[in-house]
């Protein structure tokens, strides 16, 4: 556990964390005394850390997963949008294990798999 100083939120505290590659992350706020507003983080892969509930501490795990969000609210859409694309194909946003969850077993061979094409073989 190392300190990264006093924040004045625990998303701030959240980011610092972030930044710094940590695993983990301890806000105290304003209620917690002795400890106002301090911020700890927790070094990535030294131990496995399970946080305890505690009035007045947020903490969590650091994200590490490229999660990717876009805010597509000023393009004005009326409809729906139904899937990923990039360059105007489809786009396979993930993958268990290797496609479609309900082919597992079966194969994806073919041209650009990794665009949605291809197809599945036993």
């Amino acid at each position: 556990v190392k300190f990264l100083g006093v924040r004045g939120s625990a998303a701030a505290c959240q980011a610092s964390a972030s930044r710094l590659d940590m695993g983990g992350f301890a806000y105290h706020d304003r209620t917690v005394t002795g400890f106002e507003q301090m911020c700890y983080g927790v070094e990535r892969d030294a131990f496995t850390w399970a946080t305890e509930p505690q009035r007045g501490v947020t903490s969590g795990f650091v994200d590490r997963q490229n999660t990717w969000v876009a805010d597509v609210s000023s393009l004005g859409l009326t409809e729906q949008i139904v899937g990923l694309r990039r360059n105007g194909r489809r786009s396979i946003r993930a993958r268990y294990p290797n496609g479609d969850p309900e082919l597992s077993g079966d194969w994806l061979t073919g041209a650009e798999q990794g665009m949605g094409g291809g197809d599945y073989l036993k």
